[in-house]
């Protein structure tokens, strides 16, 4: 059967009267929360959370009654706020097969309205805190520099001009970058001299 024009325009997901974020990110065994908005008019309607990569084939996963009471549902609750126009849906114990596609959905008698939103799980904080073992900073990888030779000391350059520091083997900088490398010292690599004189 054809829609009307105007019909076909409201069955749209996301179309107009709903919105939410594109795409939401949480961690393995935490929660996460996501709020979708719609427009006045729709305070007292059906809202839903629902999976699955096409809307109209979508499972609902938990659905508000037209009232502001929370509703629960599988790790997952629902609910309406009526003077924000506006709906929060927390998914609780984050599993790695949570991941997919999801949609916020109103009921409307001629055509529900829904938006898409992808969602993405992490590992949990204590999955990276036993991959990158004990003491180790978040998200970061530390490499320690390699140790010095005994009566040398570690002079750091930065972009700007390097200058010899007086009374030293090395040489230093001085400027906004500073601590970003090091050199060796220019006696390091000395080339010694050699003078040539006639056979007697």
């Amino acid at each position: 059967m054809r829609l009307p024009p105007a019909l076909l325009l409201l069955s749209l997901p996301g179309c107009l009267s709903i919105r939410g974020p594109e795409s939401v990110w949480g961690r393995e065994r935490e929660s996460l929360s996501v709020q979708c908005h719609y427009d006045s008019g729709w305070e007292t309607s059906k809202k839903w959370w629902c999976r699955g990569a096409w809307w109209a084939s979508c499972r609902i996963l938990v659905e508000t009654q037209g009232l502001e009471r929370e509703e629960k549902g599988a790790r997952v609750s629902i609910k309406d706020n009526q003077r924000n126009r506006s709906f929060t849906v927390t998914m609780q114990e984050l599993r790695p097969d949570d991941a997919d596609t999801y949609w916020c959905g109103i009921e409307n008698p001629g055509a529900n309205l829904g938006t898409q939103i992808k969602v993405t799980v992490g590992p949990s904080k204590s999955l990276l805190s036993t991959l990158r073992g004990p003491g180790a900073q978040d998200w970061k990888n530390e490499v320690p520099s390699p140790p010095l030779p005994e009566g040398r000391r570690e002079r750091m350059v930065s972009e700007s001009e390097c200058e010899q520091d007086q009374g030293t083997d090395g040489w230093g900088g001085r400027g906004r970058d500073q601590g970003r490398a090091s050199l060796p010292s220019p006696a390091a690599h000395r080339i010694p001299e050699v003078s040539l004189r006639p056979l007697q």
